[in-house]
């Protein structure tokens, strides 16, 4: 699985979540020129597991990076990333269904190292506050990362801060012993960087 990192990450999914602005698209890249580093990272993840024997489990967890380390430059549409990495040390809570009624939940520790990776994404900055990257950037949910599909977020400058909110999700299936399973996975991450 490839790990290219920001831009990107969350531990544990993929996809950025479109976010277009109708008639605002100016294509100018050069808004958030300049050189960051990773400051980190809050994120919400949620994965359903649904069986077609009326299982489902719903996984949670809430959680703020460590140890986060790298640099990211955006120059004209590309955000190419250097030394990206973090961890997370939280807990997530899982709630099991039998047709649809609650049976049973636990919690259990959610611990992540995300290795250090280097990253090349395109990008267009859409209006005023959003930002999309055409061929995906990197998006982790839980603790696997992987390049995402095209979509995007928000950004916000304040001062020498920028916040990039992301949307990601990603639908799949499997069968196992003749049961088909249906994974939907989300998360929202909202990625802190200073610039340098």
């Amino acid at each position: 699985m490839k790990t290219n990192h920001l831009l990107f990450l969350v531990a544990a999914l993929a996809i950025f979540a479109s976010c277009k602005k109708d008639g605002t698209n100016n294509n100018n890249a050069s808004g958030i020129n300049g050189t960051y580093t990773f400051n980190g990272m809050h994120s919400t993840t949620s994965s359903t597991l649904t069986s077609d024997d009326g299982e489902k489990v719903v996984t949670l967890a809430d959680w703020l990076s460590a140890n986060n380390q790298g640099t990211i430059v955006f120059n004209n549409g590309n955000a190419t990333n250097t030394n990206f990495s973090y961890s997370v040390n939280s807990v997530s809570k899982a709630y099991y269904y039998e047709d649809n009624i609650l049976v049973d939940s636990m919690s259990s520790p959610f611990v992540v190292a995300i290795p250090t990776s280097n990253s090349v994404s395109t990008y267009k900055l859409i209006g005023a506050d959003s930002i999309y990257f055409p061929k995906g950037g990197l998006v982790a949910i839980g603790t696997t990362t992987s390049s995402s599909n095209a979509g995007g977020g928000h950004y916000k400058m304040s001062g020498n801060q920028l916040t990039l909110t992301i949307n990601a999700t990603k639908d799949s299936t499997f069968s196992d012993t003749g049961v088909k399973y249906i994974v939907q996975q989300s998360v929202v991450s909202s990625i802190v960087l200073m610039k340098q």
